[in-house]
C-alpha cells in the first residue's frame, strides 16, 4: 500500500510583508505610548519638587517676618527680615520690606520688589524682575548631601537643578489708610528648573518657572 503525500503549503511572501506591517504598527503604537508618559511622569516630579521646595521656603519667610523688625513710616525706615535657607548666599539673605504709599497707588499700578535683587534692603526702586536665582544646593553641606545621594546606590533627581526666586508686594497699599491694623505682604515663590551644573548667572532673562506660589503673610 502506497504512501498518500499531502501537498503541506507555506506562507507566501506577500502574507510574511502583511504580518510584518501589522507588527510593525503594533511595536510603533506602543512605542509612541512612553514619550508622552515619560514626559507626564517628569511633570509629575517637577511639579512635587516645586512644591516641596516653595513650602519650605514659605516656612522660612514665615519664620523671617516673625523676627523682622519694626517699621518706621514716620522715619522712612523699612521692616527688615533674614530669611535662612539652602540656596541663599552664605546661607541667609536680608532684605527690606516695602514701606506704604501715601497716596495708595491703585490695583492698575502695583509695586514689585524682586529678590535675588542688586540691592535687597533698598525700597526706593521698585525692582519687577530678579537680579538672578537662588540656585538650590549650594551650600558646603548641601552638596555634601546632594554628593553622598548621587554617588550612592539610589541615585535620585539632585535639587541643585532647582532654585527659586521670592517677589514682594504690599498688599495694604492697595487698601483705604486704616483698613488694616498691621502691615500685609504677598510672596510670590516661582520656582525653577536649571540646568545641572550650570553656574550661568540669569542677568537677563530666567527660564519659564515650573509653578509659581502665592503667600501672604502679616507684617510688624
Amino acid at each position: 500500500m502506497g504512501l498518500m503525500m499531502r501537498d503541506k503549503s507555506g506562507l507566501t511572501l506577500i502574507e510574511i510583508l502583511i504580518a510584518i506591517i501589522v507588527l510593525t504598527i503594533g511595536v510603533v503604537s506602543i512605542l509612541a505610548i512612553f514619550p508622552p508618559s515619560i514626559k507626564s511622569a517628569s511633570s509629575s516630579i517637577e511639579d512635587t519638587v516645586a512644591a516641596k521646595i516653595a513650602e519650605s521656603v514659605s516656612d522660612a519667610l514665615n519664620i523671617a517676618m516673625r523676627s523682622a523688625s519694626v517699621e518706621n513710616v514716620t522715619d522712612n525706615k523699612p521692616s527688615k527680615a533674614v530669611i535662612v535657607h539652602d540656596g541663599l548666599p552664605d546661607g541667609y539673605y536680608e532684605f527690606a520690606l516695602p514701606l506704604p504709599v501715601d497716596p495708595p497707588p491703585g490695583s492698575e499700578n502695583p509695586r514689585f520688589f524682586a529678590h535675588p535683587a542688586n540691592n535687597p534692603t533698598g525700597v526706593s526702586t521698585p525692582s519687577p524682575k530678579p537680579a538672578d536665582v537662588f540656585r538650590l544646593g549650594n551650600t558646603e553641606f548641601m552638596k555634601k548631601i546632594i554628593d553622598d545621594v548621587t554617588k550612592g546606590p539610589d541615585p535620585s533627581d539632585s535639587y541643585s537643578q532647582y532654585g527659586f526666586t521670592i517677589t514682594i508686594k504690599r498688599i495694604d497699599d492697595e487698601r483705604a489708610a486704616g483698613e488694616m491694623p498691621s502691615p500685609l505682604f504677598q510672596f510670590a515663590i516661582a520656582v525653577y528648573r536649571l540646568p545641572p551644573g550650570d553656574d550661568k548667572k540669569y542677568k537677563d532673562e530666567l527660564p519659564q518657572p515650573v509653578h509659581v506660589f502665592i503667600v501672604m503673610i502679616g507684617g510688624k
